[in-house]
């Protein structure tokens, strides 16, 4: 039986979609933890196709999770050059920008990403998160109300909302936040198939 990339494989000798073909490998790749494969993949698409936004995204998301910081950053950089409104590009910039611990840059990357995509919870989210770590509680939990009401089912943002309630001292709405936070997450498990 042939892999299930292999018609990618076949497209690349043919020559017929080239870009298309790496990139699309590379997701393939990626998703199966071969970084260092699906890197040279999108690096093929973009000899091919430097005009691509997204398969700059791609590859600095997997330099990101080969720990190669620097070098995300500058492709995350270079997909904003190509379109300066990929609200994807922003994000991932920003959250890269604080594992490096350029929280100011970072916090530009987010509310970028927010100007952009207005529903985009999980940039009000990581936002607040920010915020929470550097004393900015109130404006924390103002993001983190956000982000439930574009996704209701965020249990990330009721388990972050709930330790910022804890962290001020008001424990009844902590707990509220944490028992929405566990009831949906056992819904959730509960739905899904083999738990």
């Amino acid at each position: 039986m042939a892999q299930p990339w292999s018609h990618y494989r076949k497209a690349l000798e043919d020559n017929a979609a080239k870009v298309h073909a790496h990139v699309n490998l590379g997701n393939i790749l990626a998703d199966r933890g071969s970084l260092d494969d699906a890197a040279d993949h999108y690096r093929k698409a973009l000899q091919l196709d430097s005009s691509n936004d997204n398969v700059y995204v791609n590859l600095a998301k997997v330099l990101s999770m080969r720990g190669e910081l620097e070098q995300a950053i500058r492709n995350y950089q270079l997909a904003l050059r190509v379109n300066p409104s990929n609200s994807e590009a922003h994000f991932n910039l920003a959250n890269t920008l604080v594992k490096r611990g350029d929280i100011s840059n970072a916090l530009q990357h987010y509310q970028k990403t927010i100007s952009i995509n207005p529903d985009f919870a999980e940039a009000y989210h990581n936002l607040g998160k920010v915020m929470a770590a550097h004393g900015q509680r109130a404006q924390a939990i103002d993001h983190f109300r956000h982000a439930l009401e574009i996704k209701p089912e965020y249990v990330e943002a009721y388990m972050s909302l709930s330790q910022a309630f804890a962290e001020e001292g008001k424990k009844d709405e902590a707990l509220k936040y944490y028992r929405e936070g566990v009831r949906i997450a056992k819904s959730r498990q509960a739905s899904t198939p083999g738990q």
